[in-house]
């Protein structure tokens, strides 16, 4: 046995034997062995190819092993994934698809004419290969989609090429690295370029449609809740409330912004008139005339989502809106408004907005008890758009339901510092000590909520502190203090947070919310712990301070107290 010539053919040999063996993995639910054994067989598909160029023991067996190593392996793979990572197969369909056929219809257009698979082993589909396995494995174990939908685009144009190297030979040929030299082989001349231009062409617009794609960001401002309200019957028939009076509402006001490269394109929706066709399906069936009040036009259903969940992750409630005029009602610099009621969508660097008192713009929470909860907006739940980034649709902030007041603890001195940077400081001190003793103080089991309040810019800014961050420091049934450690990301901003029966001391970052809390801060700062059925309050006013360059520091901040109710 000649070692160096039977490698290349071992190692096809070996990855077409991994094929039941990942199967195997993948059925039994073993992912990460799964991504390792799937790695492994991605590099003997390249040591493969090394060693028959290093040593040119290139033959027809060795072509035909290869060929079916790869069409084995590929072919496995997407069952796996199926059983091993669902959701994020589910959450990148489109692009799952385009892979799908980009890699079944070279195969099947050579088995049209040659009746046999190709074994072309072009320089194109080896660089495929590695960019693949790469996007593949980012995207199923790390949860980054950018790569492996880069490896889509990529693997397209190969497989145009493939197709066109098909389309120019007379014959099946093995291991033809390019269009060029099928191309060369073919002697078809002018005709057989002018095919493979074309179909480049086509590969290379496809490509360019592909970057230009929408990205739907949310975002959520104006929450307040509206006891024993009336609304109109509009939003009981569109199924945002149960009935018309003594309602308790979450209202929100909602703004979807569009970052991406390309516009959402929904066009005509082909309504008849929607004030006195309530409810009618339009002419396009995506589209529905609103009866909710204040609208009367026609709305894109399934555009939006919001749920109030609870600390355990259960959803006590949901919104009955489903549906948005998509129009452009803001655009920044360069963009231009062009989208209305009568043909939607939302241009780049433009903004939809529904402020919180239209109709339905709520979310009906009268069976729900009072508590701390999150508020979860899902911009495109159903996926129905094609955007360029899909991690960004969703935005939680923490709500707090309490239909009679808190028990409030003014504290009374304190002092704030806040960085240049967007650093948060805060150092409270009562005179008074804190009763933990309050049924359902305990933010280690309910969390915490912290309200930070810009008086003079009316902005709002609120921290989840979960209950999986804090710590008791004492005994359970007299503790001395309640720590909270985060790690100061955007999704956990506060990096500590320590309440003592007679202080409050915390440090947040500013950095991924600072456009709401514009910088620096010229006007007074209100700050609210919400623990419970506690609520504790320091106002930071006296003298108006800056923090253009340097360390802003207020001491001996007037003593403030909370407002009744919410």
């Amino acid at each position: 046995m000649d070692l160096r010539k039977d490698a290349p053919n071992a190692l096809s040999a070996l990855r077409i034997a991994l094929v039941p063996v990942l199967l195997w993995l993948a059925w039994t639910g073993h992912p990460t062995a799964f991504l390792l054994c799937f790695a492994f067989s991605l590099s003997t598909d390249l040591l493969d190819g090394y060693f028959a160029r290093r040593f040119r023991a290139g033959t027809e067996l060795g072509a035909k092993l290869d060929s079916w190593g790869d069409f084995a392996t590929y072919l496995a793979f997407p069952l796996c994934a199926w059983w091993l990572f669902r959701e994020k197969v589910v959450s990148e369909g489109m692009f799952v698809i385009a892979a799908l056929v980009g890699f079944v219809s070279p195969t099947l257009v050579a088995l049209a004419k040659f009746r046999r698979i190709s074994s072309y082993h072009t320089r194109l589909a080896k660089a495929v290969a590695i960019v693949m396995g790469a996007g593949l494995i980012l995207f199923l174990g790390f949860g980054v989609p950018i790569f492996f939908r880069a490896a889509v685009l990529f693997l397209l144009v190969e497989a145009i090429e493939e197709i066109a190297i098909t389309a120019v030979l007379h014959e099946r040929r093995t291991n033809v690295p390019s269009i060029f030299a099928a191309l060369r082989i073919a002697r078809e001349g002018k005709a057989a370029l002018a095919i493979a231009l074309a179909l480049f062409g086509f590969a290379a617009g496809a490509r360019a449609g592909g970057v230009a794609l929408p990205d739907l960001v949310p975002a959520v401002s104006d929450i307040s809740v509206e006891f024993d309200a009336d609304v109109d019957e509009g939003d009981v028939a569109e199924g945002c409330a149960a009935a018309t009076t003594h309602r308790d509402l979450l209202r929100l006001s909602l703004t979807t912004e569009n970052l991406g490269a390309g516009p959402v394109e929904l066009g005509n929706p082909m309504c008849p008139d929607c004030e006195f066709n309530p409810s009618v399906v339009c002419g396009n069936p995506l589209f529905e005339c609103s009866p909710a009040g204040g609208h009367n036009h026609a709305h894109y259903q399934n555009f939006l989502r919001y749920e109030v969940v609870d600390p355990n992750g259960i959803v006590s409630a949901t919104g009955g809106k489903r549906g948005f005029c998509l129009e452009d009602t803001d655009c920044g610099k360069g963009a231009h408004a062009v989208h209305t009621c009568e043909d939607q969508g939302i241009n780049p660097n433009c903004s939809d907005t529904y402020p919180s008192w239209l109709g339905c713009q709520y979310v009906d929470v009268t069976d729900v008890p009072d508590g701390l909860y999150q508020l979860r907006v899902t911009v495109d739940p159903l996926q129905q758009i094609s955007e360029s980034n899909e991690d960004n649709n969703v935005i939680v902030t923490p709500v707090v339901i309490a239909r009679t007041p808190l028990f409030d603890h003014s504290l009374e001195d304190g002092a704030l510092f806040l960085k240049a940077e967007h650093q948060l400081r805060i150092n409270a001190d009562s005179a008074d000590p804190l009763d933990f003793s309050v049924p359902d103080f305990d933010p280690t089991q309910n969390g915490a909520t912290l309200v930070v309040t810009d008086v003079g810019a009316s902005e709002q800014l609120s921290f989840g502190l979960p209950k999986a961050g804090w710590k008791r420091v004492g005994k359970a049934g007299d503790p001395r203090a309640f720590r909270y450690h985060g790690d100061g990301s955007d999704l956990d901003p506060c990096k500590s947070v320590q309440l003592s029966q007679t202080s409050l001391r915390l440090r947040c970052s500013l950095r991924s919310q600072h456009e709401r809390i514009p910088l620096p801060v010229k006007g007074d700062l209100a700050v609210q712990l919400l623990a419970g059925a506690h609520r504790l309050c320091v106002d930071f006013g006296g003298v108006t301070l800056r923090n253009d360059t340097s360390v802003v520091k207020r001491k001996g901040a007037e003593s403030g107290s909370c407002d009744d109710g919410q």
